[in-house]
């Protein structure tokens, strides 16, 4: 367990009983509309005090976190948020720094809420306010559905090899969530493609994850993931193919056969049926043969 979660674990169930607690109070009704202004006994030696009705006071707006999250993708991390607690977020560090690692505990019912407004720390490696991979640990063993900006911040933390060099860890999250047959594969595989497409970070640390989290037992997930994956990575048509697309497709077949995976893929298979025989064709018609 992470040093943070290890802080907050205690805090994370006062506030998830306290939540709970809340949202079992009675309602108070709804406020009088047309109550007669009440006069409060007189200061000495002043004029009476009058006491306004409620219905008088200004409205006073309540946020809601009822709004779905955004469309997300590695390449529009700022708009992340947006739309949430009933309008833009703002997302200033300064205003943040030092609390990224309560927001899972704060909403611990609400995975994909807390993850849209994580992902656009997730590149901030260099300030204090970043998203760490406690949170992302954090969303794992939480509640509630799984959306793309949950994907994502999955994603990230099985391709980015700075915080951590262990694939085995780096994998910890995504096989807590494949144990509890919560992880939504396909997604996390189109959002790692957008990552490597999209950032600095290669497939290399991607595959290594992928392979750890297989020999921890997530064997059809990885395969998913790859399934979800190979369609955005492989270059398209007038898209130059480069050596690292050869690689993933080997990969690919690795994950297939640890999870004896059957039906073709209809991008591989259109590679396959071309008549070159290079490199990338090869391992294509390889993958092909044995899906199918």
């Amino acid at each position: 367990m992470y040093r943070e979660d290890r802080e907050h674990a205690g805090t994370g169930a006062v506030l998830y009983e306290l939540t709970a607690h809340l949202r079992t109070l009675p309602s108070p009704g709804p406020l009088p509309t047309d109550a007669a202004p009440t006069t409060a006994p007189p200061p000495a030696g002043g004029e009476p005090l009058t006491t306004a009705s409620p219905a008088t006071l200004p409205p006073t707006s309540t946020p809601s976190v009822a709004a779905p999250p955004p469309t997300l993708s590695a390449a529009s991390h700022e708009s992340a948020g947006d739309g949430l607690l009933g309008g833009p977020v703002g997302h200033r560090l300064k205003e943040h720094d030092g609390y990224l690692r309560w927001w899972p505990y704060l909403m611990p019912s609400d995975r994909e809420v807390v993850a849209a407004h994580l992902v656009p720390h997730l590149t901030e490696r260099w300030q204090r306010a970043r998203a760490e991979p406690g949170q992302a640990w954090a969303l794992a063993v939480a509640d509630g559905p799984m959306g793309e900006a949950g994907a994502l911040v999955q994603a990230y933390f099985v391709a980015d090899r700075a915080w951590c060099a262990d694939p085995g860890e780096r994998a910890r999250p995504f096989v807590e969530l494949a144990a509890r047959g919560e992880l939504d594969a396909e997604q996390v595989g189109r959002q790692l493609a957008l990552l490597v497409r999209r950032t600095d970070l290669k497939p290399g640390p991607v595959f290594e994850t992928l392979e750890s989290a297989a020999a921890l037992g997530a064997q059809r997930e990885v395969w998913r993931v790859m399934a979800g994956f190979l369609p955005v990575f492989l270059p398209g048509p007038g898209e130059r193919t480069h050596t690292r697309h050869a690689q993933g497709l080997t990969f690919a077949l690795r994950a297939a056969r640890w999870a004896q995976a059957r039906g073709a893929v209809a991008c591989v298979a259109e590679i396959a049926r071309r008549r070159a025989s290079n490199t990338f064709v090869r391992e294509a018609r390889r993958l092909h043969t044995y899906l199918t």
